[in-house]
């Protein structure tokens, strides 16, 4: 079934083709046009893809790293940022944020 999804020529401009940078805004093969739902990287239900936990383990020990390693702090006024509404607020634009080194 997914690849039915992945193959269909109304989800991708030449499905059959390579181009990773499909999934990339500003790059030359980008539309803009892809449903969002084609796309699903490690599947879902029951037979996903068995290296979906592998993978998000390695985010939060990765993470996990980062903070135990650094400071994050945010390199402009946080209280001047706007706010997006959405599932989750998050801001309108790009935050800057700093690593600091801990001591």
């Amino acid at each position: 079934q997914i690849l039915i999804i992945i193959y269909n020529n109304n989800n991708f401009q030449q499905p059959e083709r390579f181009i990773p940078d499909r999934f990339i805004e500003g790059s030359k093969h980008y539309c803009g046009c892809m449903n969002p739902f084609a796309f699903v990287p490690f599947s879902v239900g029951p037979r996903n893809c068995m290296g979906q936990k592998f993978a998000l383990q390695e985010q939060k020990i990765i993470l996990a790293t980062l903070l135990s390693k650094y400071r994050i702090e945010s390199a402009e006024n946080i209280y001047g940022v706007a706010i997006e509404p959405s599932i989750v607020l998050r801001p309108k634009s790009s935050v800057n944020i700093r690593f600091i080194p801990r001591a």
